[in-house]
């Protein structure tokens, strides 16, 4: 949350124009490997996924290009995403369980 706080602030001060700028990780992850990260965060590690592959195909995997946020804001995030999903689900059960 830190990190995409700073963005948004960063872009608003910085960039002010109607161009999109892409500002999170660069890191790549597949789709089955971030829903294994968000149960781990959860506590939840013992659930099951089941993916349906009958299913219309999508991306199997996503990574975001950093790079004009790095050359025109001098933005790069800090948290990993392990660490950030911890604080998201701590935040979540603190204010909306």
């Amino acid at each position: 949350m830190e990190d995409f706080a700073r963005g948004i602030l960063d872009v608003a001060e910085k960039y002010p124009k109607a161009d999109p700028v892409n500002i999170g990780s660069s890191d790549e992850i597949s789709v089955k490997d971030l829903a294994n990260a968000v149960l781990r965060a959860a506590g939840r590690a013992d659930v099951k996924l089941v993916f349906d592959k009958t299913k219309p195909s999508g991306q199997p995997r996503r990574s975001c290009d950093t790079r004009k946020a790095r050359r025109v804001l001098g933005f790069t995030a800090t948290t990993s995403l392990d660490e950030g999903l911890k604080k998201t689900v701590a935040w979540y059960r603190e204010n909306l369980l």
